[in-house]
C-alpha cells in the first residue's frame, strides 16, 4: 500500500467517524421521533423508582437500565441516555468493520444512516444497540475472550440477540453451512414454539394480538431472495489478501442470516414485530455483506442495490424519514 492510498484509508476512516457521532448525536439529542414518548416513559420510570425490579420492568433490558440510571447522575434530560445508547449503537459497528477494513466503513455507515437508521436508532434504540454489538462480537469471534463481553452486552441490550448468537456457535454455523435443511427446522419450531419462547420475555405483553396474515411472509421471502443474491457465489469471489479475516467474517455471517430469516418465517404468523426485529438485524447484516461484495460480481452488486431499494421501500411505507422530525404524521 503506497502512501497516498494509507492517507486517503485514513481520510474516510475519519469521515466515517465524524459521520457516525453525527448520527449519533442527531439521533439521540433529538426532541421528537418514532417511539420516543415510549422510550421516554421508560427513562422516567427507571430514575424515579427504587426498587431495582421495577426499574428493570420499564427498562426491559440491563444495559438501558445501567445507562439511564449513571446518565441520571451528570443529568435529568432524558436525551443524554439517548445519545449514549445511540453513540454506542453507532460506534459498536464502525468499530466492527474497521477490524476488517477501512475500504468498506464510510460506505457502511453512510448508506446504514440513510437506510437503517431510521427505523434503528431513530426508533428502537436498544434493538440498534444490540445489533452493534453483536456485529462486534462477531467481529471478535475468534477472541473467545472479547467474544464472549460483547455477546454479554448484546444479550444485556436486548434479549432477541440470543437468537442470532445461536446461530454462531462454531457446531450450529458448520451445521447450517453444510445443511441446509437446518433452517427448515428452526422456521417449523419457531413457529411450533414461538409462543412459549416469547412467554419467557418479561415483556411479552408488548408483543400480543400482534399475529400477521399471508402478507406477513412476503417481507421474510423478499428478504431470502436478496439474500442469495449477495451471498451468491461468495465461496468462491477472490478477495484482496489484505481482506482475507473479510472472507472468514462472511463465511460466519451468512448461516447468521439465513438463521434470522428462518426466524423471522417462524414467527410472522405469531408476532410480526417480533419478526420484523429479527429482520432488521439480517438487513444490517446483509447491508455489510453487500457493501463487500458488490464488486465482486454483477449478480452481487444486483442484490446490494435489491436491498436498497427494498429499504427505501420499507421506509417510504412506514414514514420513517418523516416520523424523526414529523412524528405525528408517521
Amino acid at each position: 500500500m503506497n502512501l497516498l492510498t494509507y492517507s486517503r484509508r485514513r481520510l474516510f476512516l475519519l469521515l466515517a467517524l465524524i459521520s457516525s457521532i453525527s448520527l449519533a448525536y442527531f439521533s439521540g439529542w433529538r426532541e421528537v421521533g418514532s417511539d420516543r414518548e415510549n422510550y421516554i416513559e421508560m427513562y422516567r420510570g427507571v430514575i424515579t423508582n427504587e426498587e431495582w425490579t421495577i426499574k428493570l420492568w420499564y427498562a426491559k433490558d440491563v444495559l438501558f437500565l445501567l445507562i439511564a440510571t449513571v446518565s441520571n447522575f451528570f443529568s435529568q434530560d432524558a436525551r443524554l441516555a439517548f445519545f449514549i445508547v445511540c453513540f454506542f449503537s453507532v460506534i459498536t459497528k464502525y468499530l466492527s468493520i474497521t477490524r476488517f477494513s477501512s475500504r468498506y466503513t464510510l460506505a457502511f455507515i453512510l448508506l446504514y444512516a440513510v437506510f437503517l437508521s431510521p427505523g434503528l436508532e431513530f426508533a428502537a434504540m436498544r434493538g440498534a444497540l444490540a445489533i452493534g454489538f453483536l456485529m462486534l462480537a462477531l467481529s471478535y469471534r475468534e477472541q473467545k475472550l472479547s467474544y464472549v463481553i460483547f455477546s454479554f452486552l448484546a444479550i444485556a441490550s436486548h434479549i432477541s440477540i440470543l437468537l442470532p448468537l445461536i446461530f454462531t456457535f462454531d457446531k450450529i454455523n458448520y451445521l447450517l453451512t453444510k445443511h441446509k435443511v437446518g433452517y427448515v427446522l428452526i422456521s417449523v419450531g419457531t413457529s411450533l414454539y414461538g409462543t412459549i419462547l416469547f412467554r419467557l420475555f418479561p415483556y411479552a405483553a408488548d408483543y400480543q394480538n400482534n399475529q400477521g396474515t399471508m402478507l406477513a411472509y412476503l417481507v421474510p421471502l423478499a428478504t431470502l431472495f436478496m439474500a442469495i443474491f449477495i451471498f451468491y457465489r461468495a465461496d468462491s469471489i477472490r478477495i484482496q489478501h489484505s481482506d482475507i479475516s473479510v472472507c472468514k467474517y462472511i463465511a460466519i455471517l451468512r448461516p447468521v442470516v439465513y438463521g434470522l430469516i428462518a426466524v423471522a418465517f417462524g414467527i410472522s404468523g405469531l408476532v410480526v414485530t417480533a419478526a420484523t426485529r429479527f429482520l432488521e438485524m439480517s438487513w444490517c447484516l446483509l447491508l455489510f455483506a453487500s457493501v463487500v461484495l458488490f464488486n465482486k460480481s454483477y449478480i452481487n452488486l444486483f442484490g446490494g442495490l435489491l436491498l436498497l431499494a427494498f429499504l427505501s421501500f420499507i421506509n417510504i411505507n412506514r414514514l420513517t424519514w418523516i416520523a424523526i422530525f414529523y412524528p405525528n404524521l408517521g
